[in-house]
């Protein structure tokens, strides 16, 4: 905080969620991948969806419901951006070991504006909000709410909250 101003947060591209029940049932643990972000330090690196991530920079994770998530989610923000870390996955009983060098991760909502004279609020587009909107690169600015009778509300053709307004 104190050299760059901000909290500096470990960010990787994996998607996760709690483990299945029934891959608790057979005794597993970890937290299963639900997908590799595009462009990201864990593209690439032969992670998939469906793996069961076991441990990150020696560090074991586990979690079979929603509470338990913020534990995983710690964890990796807790990684320093430029360090590579070992991560330890299982696929059909295998288990695999590979290295990930976190990134910073950005704010996950830039702070919103107003654009009064227009009837709307934008914000602009993160790396994260472009890589889920399967956007290029971070141009433009995304509709985040239209005022009533606002002249962007009367539009043509009609903008809606999510747009992406180019130009």
């Amino acid at each position: 905080l104190m050299q760059k101003g901000h909290v500096v947060r470990g960010w990787v591209g994996i998607e996760v969620q709690p483990l299945l029940r029934s891959l608790v049932l057979q005794g597993k643990h970890g937290v299963l991948v639900s997908g590799v972000i595009e462009g990201t330090p864990a593209a690439g690196t032969g992670l998939r969806q469906g793996d069961i991530l076991t441990s990150v920079q020696g560090h074991a994770v586990d979690a079979d419901c929603a509470e338990l998530m913020p534990a995983y989610y710690g964890l990796i923000a807790s990684l320093k951006p430029g360090v590579p870390v070992e991560v330890v996955y299982t696929r059909d009983g295998a288990e695999h070991k590979i290295n990930i060098t976190p990134i910073e991760r950005a704010a996950n909502l830039p702070r919103e504006v107003e654009l009064s004279s227009w009837g709307l609020t934008v914000r602009n587009l993160t790396r994260l909000a472009a890589l889920r909107a399967k956007r290029p690169n971070t141009d433009g600015v995304a509709v985040d709410s239209l005022r009533a009778g606002g002249p962007a509300a009367e539009a043509k053709p009609l903008l809606l909250e999510n747009d992406i307004l180019l130009s």
